[in-house]
């Protein structure tokens, strides 16, 4: 649990766990509200604003930190932590309309099969249940790891601090979201009676410069930056008669930012740049989140798993390309309500494309080290290969034998007599080494093939499913390009890699869907 918030160190009893007044979701209410192959709902992005790309300042001026602070040392550290003033570029996002509500939480938790967590049934959820006329009150009390949890399942993300901070501010450098005069009627604060959450929304005349509501006051909104210090921080001196103390913010770049201030908040502390340290496993009443995401279809979901697959074959080489991504997405939003009720989606993303030595040459050094293709996610059951939903990075390998296998072969020969050939085929094997096992895949893929395969390795880095290779091919450069034959079950993906003048090697994979798969719909 969080401490302290701030100056202001919490004591809230916990509310007395009632009976939820909502009843589950019906599925006629369940609506296809966005889906990447062509709109179906009347907004793109269910109860999300978008914020253009630009420039938007970040941080307070060190000459301000003894103002804000009050001249007393612990409001100062925690207003250095702010500085220096600074401007940052944010590309256009969507975020959010209101903080994500204790009705969304609970919609969650029923559709993922979890149990409101133990700091939940402190504060008055019961097994089931919300503590009632809290419906629309923004969740609190959930942890780091819940939240991310919670936006993968419905493909958000945390904002970054800096497009939070785009979203609150605009296009100039106002104190709050609605400008730079306090006014204690357009939030939820300190100031407020009584002092508690809020119903999200509450507060029109609070609305940022884009649209976007309660990014004020109310509780805290965990964003996904660092609790660390920007870009030429320097420290600052605080003298009281002779006695000097340098300001030392608790930077710790394992923690995370929290903005906008609380319920309990002064005018001080529910300034846009006010930043909160937060551990991964704090909690707190007055701490929640709003859910981010790009502008660009899939970008959510290829990041999730990079985060979870961490493939140094991407990062040695080239950082993903995220401008050229596939995916498709569903979804599904319960007006009636005002939650999302579900998410599917699959997406697909490559390195991106280098200078390199032709299409000839990748073949060949595939076959002694397996080229990453890049990074396959999705919310389905894969039945081509057969594979469960999940995150998997995709390597091509040509057919033959490498040069590790074949010492590895001149070694055992040399030390328990055996020839030269190849062992048979094992019955049953399930891949198309010779005489090899999938636990033995698993565990080498330096075994050779009979043909050009693409494998899928799982968060392990193991093996654990293969397709055979199209024949790649050079042609001019070009996007990313995927079809569907069978309405949205079979895709084929082609893409672009290494870049040798005019002509590029362009890969081909396919994959195909259990269920009913993507079909694109319109209207």
């Amino acid at each position: 649990m969080i401490t302290t918030l701030l100056v202001v160190a919490l004591q809230i009893p916990p509310l007395q766990p009632q009976a939820s007044l909502v009843s589950n979701a019906k599925s006629e209410h369940d609506l296809v509200m966005w889906q990447s192959s062509g709109e179906s709902g009347d907004e793109k992005r269910v109860e999300m604003v978008l914020i253009p790309g630009g420039d938007v300042v970040v941080g307070t001026d060190p000459d301000d930190v003894q103002r804000l602070g009050d001249n007393n040392l612990e409001p100062m550290t925690l207003v250095a932590a702010e500085t220096p003033r600074h401007t940052a570029h944010v590309d256009t996002f969507y975020i959010d309309l209101t903080e994500v509500t204790n009705l969304q939480w609970k919609v969650y938790l029923e559709a993922t099969g979890r149990q409101p967590s133990s700091d939940l049934v402190e504060y008055g959820w019961g097994s089931t249940s919300i503590p009632a006329g809290r419906e629309y009150h923004p969740v609190s009390n959930v942890t780091v790891p819940e939240v991310q949890a919670f936006l993968a399942w419905c493909g958000k993300r945390l904002p970054t601090e800096e497009e939070w901070t785009r979203a609150a501010r605009g296009d100039d450098d106002r104190t709050y979201p609605w400008g730079s005069k306090w006014d204690s009627k357009v939030l939820q604060s300190g100031a407020s009676v009584p002092q508690d959450t809020s119903r999200v929304g509450s507060f029109a005349g609070g609305v940022s410069p884009f649209g976007v509501l309660d990014m004020a006051g109310n509780v805290w909104e965990l964003v996904d930056s660092p609790f660390a210090p920007f870009d030429g921080y320097k420290n600052i001196k605080h003298k009281v008669g002779k006695k000097e103390t340098i300001l030392s913010p608790e930077f710790n770049r394992t923690n995370k930012v929290a903005k906008g201030g609380c319920y309990l908040s002064t005018r001080d502390f529910a300034r846009i740049d006010t930043r909160l340290r937060i551990g991964p496993s704090d909690s707190d009443a007055a701490l929640g989140f709003r859910g981010a995401r790009s502008a660009r279809d899939g970008v959510e979901m290829v990041l999730a798993g990079y985060r979870n697959l961490l493939p140094p074959q991407i990062s040695k080489e080239s950082d993903l390309d995220l401008n050229d991504v596939f995916a498709e997405e569903r979804t599904y939003y319960d007006a009636d309500r005002q939650v999302i009720t579900g998410y599917r989606a699959v997406a697909f993303a490559h390195p991106a494309a280098k200078r390199g030595s032709g299409l000839l040459k990748l073949q060949k050094d595939s076959r002694d080290d397996p080229i990453t293709l890049g990074l396959l996610a999705t919310t389905e059951e894969i039945e081509n290969p057969p594979l469960p939903a999940g995150q998997y990075l995709l390597q091509y390998k040509v057919a033959g034998e490498s040069k590790k296998h074949k010492e590895k072969r001149k070694e055992d020969k040399g030390k328990k007599g055996k020839d030269d050939d190849l062992p048979e085929a094992s019955e049953g094997a399930a891949v198309p080494w010779p005489g090899v096992s999938v636990n033995d895949i698993i565990e080498d893929i330096e075994f050779p093939q009979d043909k050009d395969v693409i494998l899928y390795l799982n968060v392990n880095s193991a093996v654990v499913g293969w397709t055979s290779a199209p024949d790649p091919s050079e042609r001019p450069v070009s996007p990313q390009q995927a079809s569907t034959t069978d309405g949205g079950k079979t895709w084929k993906v082609e893409f672009s890699l290494d870049t040798v003048d005019r002509k590029v090697p362009r890969f081909f994979f396919e994959f195909k869907l259990r269920g009913q798969g993507f079909a694109p719909t319109t209207k």
